[in-house]
Parts: C-alpha cells; structure tokens; sequence
C-alpha cells in the first residue's frame, strides 16, 4: 500500500485462467539460485493495459518440499510479459481485462510472497475473504449509482406512467436486498477473523 500511495504504482490481479483450480494456479514459479522463474498463462486480467505491477498467483515448491500456493510480483515490463490486446467484450472494454502470458519471467526471490498447501480450500477461502467484500463493496457502488441517475430524471417528468413507477419500486427492494446481505457478509467475516485472528493475518498479507 504504501509503494502504491508514494510511488504511484499501478496494480493488477492476475488470478484468472482457464479450466483452472482457483486452489492450484497453473502458473509455476521454479526456484533458481538467485530468485524464481515464472511461466504460465493468466485471463481477464484486469487493468492490465495500465498496471506497473502484476500481481500473480502461481505454484512453487515450497522449502519443504511439495506445492504450495503463493504471489509473485511481476512487472508488466519484465522480459517475457505480453499483455495480449484481445479484450474487447461489450460494455465492458474500458476495464482492459487482457489475456497476459508469462514466458520464463525471471525474479528475484523477494517477489514471491504468501504460501500455503496447494489444494487447500480452507486456507484459500481463508484468503480471499476481504477481496470478495471489495468486489462486492464496488459493484454496489455501481448499482447505487446507476439507481440514482435513473431516478433524477424519473422525478422531473409531469406525469409518471405506472410501469415506470413499478420498476423503480423494484429496483430500490433489490437494492435493499444487496445492502443487507453484504451488511451480514461482513459481519461474518469481522466475526471469522476474531476467532482466527494468526489465520487472518497470514492469509491476508
């Protein structure tokens, strides 16, 4: 947070691939002498066209040996990055969600972080907790936003039709809806990360 807040840095999650196990990424991150080799293949990477840092996730083989699930810090301008311009889904293009590829990508041993046993489902749950509460914090926002850009113009006519009226009336419940079940997501996060809280650090930094 603070490189990104000082030094302007861009970041990008690039989580995604096909058919993947979100549990078991198939981008392999090789230990060398001097750091790590990254190589694999990652989709819907989102704002990749702008990021100065990729933030990876990969499978490496952990000190003690067998597969362990960790992130690598890739600069997008490291030899063996491409960013693929091949996103272009409707709606949807300004978010530069591109495919990137990783061909033998070298780093150095400090650009890998986390760890925890490949395949580990409770450990990767564990994880990605608050990321879903972003996401889900951000698309909310978006719903918010919308609903009261329609409603400005809906409250300035003469006279208001009934399905018009019906609509709106719905969106606000769904709305409501939304809040309330990320009200109690949190809730039971907060509450999950009390009960674990070593877990909770780990997994989050």
């Amino acid at each position: 947070m603070e490189r990104i807040a000082h030094d302007e840095l861009v970041y990008a999650a690039a989580g995604s691939e096909p058919a993947q196990d979100p549990t078991r990424p198939g981008t392999i991150a090789a230990r060398t002498d001097t750091g790590w080799i990254v190589t694999g293949c990652k989709v819907f990477c989102t704002m990749s066209a702008a990021a100065d840092v990729l933030y990876t996730t990969v499978t490496f083989v952990g000190a003690e040996g067998g597969e362990c699930y960790g992130d690598a810090l890739v600069p997008r301008d490291a030899p063996g990055v491409v960013v693929h311009d091949d996103w272009d889904a409707l709606g949807m293009r300004s978010s530069a969600s591109h495919t990137v590829s990783f061909d033998e990508v070298h780093l150095p041993e400090s650009a890998l972080r986390g760890g925890f046993r490949a395949g580990d489902a409770v450990s990767f749950m564990e994880r990605t907790l608050n990321a879903g509460l972003f996401h889900a914090a951000a698309a909310l926002g978006v719903a918010e936003a919308a609903d009261a850009a329609a409603r400005v113009p809906l409250g300035r006519r003469a006279q208001l039709d009934p399905r018009s009226v019906t609509l709106a009336a719905e969106n606000v419940v769904d709305l409501s809806a939304a809040r309330a079940v990320f009200s109690r997501a949190a809730e039971l996060i907060d509450e999950q990360h009390e009960r674990t809280p070593s877990r909770s650090r780990r997994t989050s930094s």
